[in-house]
This record gives C-alpha cells, structure tokens and sequence, in this order.
C-alpha cells in the first residue's frame, strides 16, 4: 500500500497550492476566527465523549453565527470554510448522544461475536448497499446490542426511528465532504477492532511462531476494512503493522527487535558517526548507510541475520513510519526519491517542477492563519513523526540508568523538545496538548539526573522505608499520581531524607528543582 502520509500532502499541495489562489487572509477573517476557536473548543472537548445539552445548545448558536461570518465574506476559499464548519456543526448532535463511543462499543461486539444474532447481519462491509440492507433488516439485533452496551443517551437516541434513519443514512451513503465527514469517522472506527487485535499481538509474534500466520491473514483483512479509509492515519497504520509482520518472519526481523530492545552505544560502530541512522539527519538510506545497518545487525545477532539482507531491509525500511514522515524535509533529492516511489507520475513531476515553492509553503507560515491552509496540514504529519519516533524510543530511557552525555539520550531528549517546538507553532494542537508535552520532556530529562537515577533505584529495589513515619499512611510504592504528589509535595523533606539515605547527597542536590518537576508533571495542586 502506498504511503499514506505521502499520498495526503501530495493531494493537499496539488489542489490547495494552485499558482493564483487567492484565499481569505487574516484581515477577512478577523471575525470569524474567534468563533472558530469556540467551535473548536466544543468539538475537541467532547470528542468521542456525549456532550451535555447546554453545551450542545450553545455550541449551535455559535454554529449559526459563524456560518453567518463565512456567509458574507467575497474571498475565494470562504465557501470552503462554510462548508467544513458545516459538517463540524452536523456531528454535534452525534455527540450529545455519545454516539461515537456506542458505535466503538458495538464494533467490538460483532468483532468478537459476543451477540448471536450478529452474525446472521453483514454490519462490517465495505459494500454501501449491503451494509444498508444489514442495519435495515437487522435493526432489531443492533438494538438488542446497543441495550447491552451503550449508554442510556445513545439507546434513547438510536430508539428512534427518524434518528435511526438518519444514522444509517450517515452509515452507508458516502458524501463528497473531503474526508471530514461523520461517515468516514464511523467507517475508521469499524475498522478499530481488526487493527487493534494487530497491534495486541504483533509485540509478542517471533520467528516462526504458528500465531503469525493466523496474525498475517488478520493483516488481510484489516488491510480490506481500512482500503477505502480516508481517516489518516488508520491506513498508514495498518500498511506500517502489516509490513511489521511480514517482518517477523525474517531473521533480520528478530535482529531488528533485538537491537530495538538493547539499543547498543553507538561508539560500538565507527560507521554511525556518533549517530544513529534513525535520525532524520540520515532519512535518505543511501547504500553507504545500508550497509552501515548490516554492520550493526551482524554485530548484534550473527551473520544469519543478514543472510537476505537486502531483501529482508527493504522491508523494513517501509516499516519505519519516522522515515516516511520526515523525508520531505531532509533536501529536494531525498523528498523526491520519496514521491517517486509513493505517489503517482503526475504528482511526481508537479513536485519536480515546484519544489521550491513546496519547500516555502513548509517553513513559511502563512498571514492568513488558517488551520486548512497547507502549511499547518503538512506540519502538523510533521508533528506526528516526531511523536511516533519518541514512543518508539523514550522506554528504552526510562527503563534504563541513562547518563546525560549518552547519545541515546541526547537524542531523544532533543526529539521530546523537537515535538514540543512542532505542536507549538502548529494550530492543530492545542496550548493543552503541548504544556503536557512539555512536562513530558521535563521528566524524560529528569530520568538521566542522580536525581531521576535515584527513584529509578528505589522503585526497582523497594527498600524497607519504615523507619520512616513522617511517610505513614502512604502507599508509597503505589504509582498513582495523587501518591507522587504526596511525596513531592506534601511530604517532600521525608521523601527528601529516604532519597539520601537510599543514593547519596549527589542524589538530592538540585531537589527543590527536581520535585518541583515532578509536582508540576502531576498537577499537584
């Protein structure tokens, strides 16, 4: 499957980045833009979660007013903010209902079988007429699983009958509204309960295990569910486990979690040049740098891990998600090589031909300051590389004693802070998201202090703390966050003493500054 990722900015720069477009700037929409902010507000505080209907009211009469805003503005692209509002406005009643978590909920039933009469319905089809036919004919079942799993608003709600319609019209009549319909999120969620019985079991899949193949044929079938998908990054998801566990089977593979695992120093490998070939600085895997990676396999794990090595590499070059996400913003030769291989021949040579003025619309933020603008749409799969690759990474950290001038560490810490500096300038996050973010960064760089090394030592060790009872009553061992908090705030001078008795003065030297981290990472009030 081709990349997702790649496939999204190709088609958003091919369309939206036309020579002589010209769009809304700031000074059009300066009335407009605070209430899309208040929309968003309601739409990103309960998504997936039911809305209580004074918020719902309010948030249609902001719908209204800013529908009115669009309305009245001449700009080319005003009609295409009304219209996206207007589908952000259809799905509030959804909301009110909780009916994203029943549709979850209900997927997961017929999934799993857990209901009889599921089975005698074709709920889960990629065919439109079918599955309308299914939720016509089975709507008795469905709501006999709706009775048993949903929520008291969305049983209410789907009860109905108009409603009912309603929801299965949405179900199984796909609109032309760009991917940001309530269609296309029911039909990601339909696909849920597949992709996460991937995900469940491709940690524990090794070479020849006879669970693989029955993993792979699931592969297949979530591979269908998610064909026609335009939810990023369900797809990409999917195509990234599949070719995970085609991995599995390969030597190289079982090399590759290895490796993954220990993450040996890179001083072992002269050819890293203090770096691993993960980092973005090296996203371009040249033959030099392919054959560096052969060098660190057999290292590792012995001459049969490379034994098909080229082979066995291709594919898990596809694997790496961070490589496919930050190629584009390595150099045009690079970015290229990428869309050659992963978007068609028309969009490969738009992007030869307009390069450059792909490369501005990535740094360059735009005047306007619209979240739909291409800029903040490709920044923000910017964003999301980094955070698939710090995921991919910071256990390693926090599960091992890691110094500060370790290479692993200077490489992650500067990726949490790269994340931190990408969600910040974008507008597809919020100040919430990346305050949290930030504090994240904080503790991972805490783990690598005498400090962090401290807590690390007594949590895996669970010395006996009795003699200390100015910490009765505690559960100290507990890793809840109101127990931290009670710890490094309540009870900070104890747990200052427990930490010197256990590691030393070195370990309690910057402990204002330290605690003071941590009760800020937990909201300690």
């Amino acid at each position: 499957m081709k990349s997702l990722i790649l496939f999204i900015f190709c088609l958003i720069f091919a369309i939206n980045c036309a020579p002589g477009a010209e769009n809304c700037t700031k000074e059009d929409l300066k009335e407009c833009i605070p209430l899309e902010k208040k929309l968003e507000s309601y739409a990103s505080k309960y998504k997936g979660y039911r809305m209580p209907e004074i918020s719902y009211n309010s948030s249609i009469i902001v719908c209204k007013d800013i529908k009115k805003c669009y309305s009245d503005l001449k700009c080319k692209n005003a009609k295409e903010l009304k219209e996206d509002v207007d589908i952000k406005c259809s799905k509030f009643e959804y909301l009110t209902a909780a009916i994203h978590v029943c549709s979850a909920r209900f997927y997961r039933a017929v999934y799993s079988k857990k209901y009889e009469c599921t089975s005698k319905f074709n709920f889960i089809t990629q065919d439109l007429s079918a599955k309308r036919s299914a939720y016509q004919n089975g709507k008795s079942c469905f709501l006999e699983v709706v009775k048993q799993e949903c929520n008291p608003e969305s049983i209410e709600f789907l009860n109905d009958n108009e409603k009912y319609g309603r929801f299965v019209d949405i179900l199984t009549v796909k609109p032309d509204d760009k991917c940001r319909g309530f269609h296309h999120e029911l039909a990601a969620l339909e696909c849920r309960p597949i992709v996460s019985s991937i995900e469940k079991s491709i940690d524990d899949l090794k070479k020849n295990d006879p669970k693989l193949v029955a993993s792979i044929s699931r592969c297949d079938e979530a591979l269908t569910c998610v064909k026609n998908a335009c939810n990023y990054p369900l797809p990409y998801q999917v195509d990234r486990k599949c070719l995970m566990l085609k991995l599995a089977t390969t030597s190289l593979g079982e090399c590759e979690s290895k490796v993954h695992a220990k993450w040996p120093t890179v001083s072992k490998y002269p050819c890293l040049n203090g770096t691993w070939p993960m980092e973005k600085k090296v996203f371009c895997l040249n033959k030099t740098v392919a054959g560096c990676f052969e060098k660190v396999y057999e290292g590792e794990c012995g001459k049969e891990s490379v034994k098909n090595f080229d082979e066995d590499f291709k594919t898990l070059k596809k694997s790496n998600q961070s490589e496919r996400h930050g190629g584009y913003i390595k150099g045009e030769s690079c970015f290229l090589d990428f869309v050659r291989s992963d978007c068609n021949q028309n969009l490969f040579e738009y992007f030869s031909k307009n390069y450059k003025q792909f490369a501005e619309t990535m740094s360059i933020k735009p005047k306007n300051g619209i979240c739909l603008d291409p800029h903040f749409q490709l920044n923000g799969l910017r964003c999301k590389g980094f955070a698939d690759e710090l995921n991919s990474k910071k256990e390693f950290i926090f599960d091992n004693e890691i110094f500060r001038n370790d290479s692993r560490f200077i490489y992650v810490s500067n990726l949490c802070r790269e994340l931190q500096n990408c969600m910040n300038e974008s507008c597809t996050y919020g100040e919430t998201a990346t305050e949290k973010i930030g504090r994240e960064c904080d503790i991972l760089e805490l783990t690598a202090t005498s400090f962090g090394r401290c807590l690390s030592k007594i949590r895996k060790e669970k010395p006996n703390i009795s003699e200390f009872e100015c910490m009765n009553g505690t559960d100290f061992y507990s890793g809840k966050p109101s127990v931290s908090c009670d710890k490094f705030k309540s009870r900070r001078k104890c747990m200052k003493r427990i930490m010197r008795k256990n590691c030393g003065k070195e370990a309690i030297e910057d402990y204002r500054k330290c605690a003071d981290t941590l009760s800020n990472y937990f909201n300690c009030n």
